[in-house]
């Protein structure tokens, strides 16, 4: 036998529907004018579960989550990425995010796996839309997904989390991120972009007007022998100015462009040795502002893949990116007896542990301890 309803709905003369209690005849305004939507609201009101279909339930826990907060029926991942991606810094440091860092993070965010979920209600959200977008991603892209996931849930966007801690794929990187750049690696590349002639550079005076194949081709040809000497990162070496160099001491000195907080470090100071490859290639950059002003112009992503073709031309190994001339600098500098302190200034790092990372496969020859104690002292 059907139960009796235990209120009723009522329309008022301007359309909106009240329900009232039939024992405490107390009214509540539904704020809507279509009946059946406001009989849901009102069973919704009453917890009232007729098991119809899964619609109707659907509707009613809509009802329910619009009571506590209207906006988890219409969040969508499209707003949460752009939280993530333009919001402040995470961790409470607060602040803008560095342009690089935001178009990271609009470069994960653009990627296709992520087209099916870009319009989705995140209360529409099962553990299944995550893993169909992960299936065939990697690291990086994994930690996008963490972070989208995490922003909502924080930031209070969905009632309750949708992918638990176990649920989440594992990526394992295969091997090192970047591979250290050897010599003859570094002479290889170095050689066919100083002589491949302006037919490399052609696509840069289409995109860059007023500039020359010669000009591109002149940069990228004192840009990797300056990474070569300098083990600076790709962003620094190409925002160099010329400011940064101290002639009467001797070094290079600049402020990294990672740190948020460039005041609280010790400058990086690069040695610069009399007459030395690095002295004769500063004095032939510009006297004044950035060393390599059309490097400057483009992104890092763009001077990447420039150096990938290159590398891919070559025929160099799979793997090998502007950031291992970093590494090679290192782990010379160690083979070479560099001390820590030295490398560490050097490298603009403030931690040894983070030399560490760059200068461990170093194939360092130690000294004889026979040879430093002087050899067994016998009467």
């Amino acid at each position: 036998m059907k139960q009796p309803k235990p209120y009723k709905l009522k329309k008022r003369k301007n359309g909106i529907y009240y329900v009232i209690d039939k024992i405490t005849k107390k009214a509540k305004s539904l704020k809507t004018t279509d009946k059946e939507e406001a009989d849901e609201l009102a069973k919704a009101e009453y917890h009232i579960f007729d098991g119809l279909n899964a619609s109707h339930h659907m509707k009613m826990a809509e009802a329910h989550l619009a009571h506590c907060n209207p906006e988890w029926n219409t969040n969508k991942w499209g707003m949460v990425a752009d939280g993530v991606i333009n919001g402040p810094r995470r961790g409470g440091l607060g602040g803008e995010k560095k342009p690089q860092t935001v178009l990271t993070l609009q470069t994960f965010w653009n990627n296709k796996c992520w087209d099916h979920m870009r319009d989705k209600r995140l209360i529409d959200t099962l553990p299944s839309d995550f893993l169909r977008a992960l299936e065939k991603t990697g690291a990086g892209n994994l930690k996008f997904g963490r972070q989208l996931h995490s922003y909502a849930v924080g930031h209070k966007m969905m009632a309750a989390a949708i992918m638990g801690t176990e649920v989440w794929p594992i990526r394992q990187r295969k091997g090192p991120r970047s591979l250290t750049i050897t010599v003859e690696e570094h002479l290889k590349v170095a050689k066919y972009v100083s002589e491949g002639g302006n037919r490399l550079f052609t696509q840069y005076p289409n995109r860059h007007k007023g500039t020359t194949s010669k000009q591109w081709r002149d940069e990228w040809t004192a840009f990797l022998p300056f990474l070569w000497w300098t083990g600076a990162s790709q962003s620094d070496a190409a925002n160099m100015t010329a400011e940064g160099i101290k002639w009467d001491e001797g070094v290079l000195e600049y402020k990294r462009g990672k740190w948020m907080h460039p005041e609280k470090h010790a400058p990086v100071r690069v040695a610069i040795a009399k007459g030395g490859e690095l002295e004769k290639l500063l004095k032939s950059r510009p006297k004044e502002g950035c060393l390599f002003p059309l490097l400057a112009s483009i992104t890092a992503s763009n001077r990447s893949r420039f150096f990938r073709d290159t590398c891919n031309w070559c025929d160099i190994r799979k793997g090998v990116s502007l950031h291992g001339y970093r590494f090679a600098l290192a782990e010379r500098a160690k083979e070479n007896g560099m001390s820590a302190a030295d490398l560490m200034t050097t490298l603009g790092h403030s931690d040894m542990n983070m030399t560490h990372h760059y200068d461990q496969n170093a194939k360092v020859i130690p000294q004889s301890i026979e040879v430093l104690d002087g050899g067994l002292k016998v009467a």
